[in-house]
């Protein structure tokens, strides 16, 4: 989905350092507390995974726009208006490793009537890291900001929200695990009603 240049150079970067830093927390579930600088990376980790699964979902067109991508490629700069919430995962394999997207479009007239949201969800060992983006259907509304989402009050003990602007430090894990019965369930999280924030 990315050509060998990228792939092999700040995206490789990347990943590097997003496996030295949370090795312990990714295959041990080791407790961690997150400041600022560890949250940036993670956002940029899964920002970046979320545009390469965006790339490699069949649709007519990316959700993020080009601009969007070649800015974070020089600057590794996130946007703003993206929600991401960390969880952790405990399931019945050692080593777990899945990823999920989805174009979520309300079906009934509502406040968010002419928005459509992506939601990407990566469960790489222990970790899981969920995000959420919003756009305007309509092209030309696409530079008005799109309201953030507040995920069912159910999610809340298994899910802190890390992008953007939280309060640090962010602990991790949160005081519920996800586990084989629940990780389907948490990744369809926003198809059933949620509200603004």
């Amino acid at each position: 989905m990315v050509c060998e240049k990228c792939n092999h150079t700040w995206m490789s970067r990347l990943t590097d350092r997003v496996k030295r830093s949370f090795a312990d927390m990714i295959i041990q579930g080791r407790p961690v507390s997150l400041r600022d600088e560890e949250l940036g990376l993670i956002a940029a980790f899964t920002f970046m995974k979320a545009v390469v699964a965006d790339h490699a979902t069949p649709k007519p067109e990316p959700f993020f726009t080009r601009a969007a991508r070649e800015y974070f490629r020089e600057t590794l700069a996130v946007p703003s208006d993206i929600q991401m919430w960390l969880a952790a995962y405990q399931g019945s394999q050692r080593f777990a490793g899945k990823f999920n997207t989805a174009i979520l479009t309300p079906n009934e007239p509502s406040p968010l009537t002419g928005i459509e949201f992506y939601s990407f969800t990566y469960v790489v060992g222990h970790l899981v890291v969920q995000s959420l983006a919003a756009r305007w259907t309509q092209i030309g509304r696409r530079a008005t900001p799109t309201p953030f989402l507040k995920p069912d009050v159910y999610w809340d003990p298994a899910a802190v929200r890390f992008w953007p602007n939280v309060p640090v430090p962010v602990t991790w894990p949160p005081s519920k695990y996800l586990g084989d019965n629940t990780i389907d369930n948490f990744i369809a999280r926003f198809g059933v009603p949620i509200k603004l924030s």
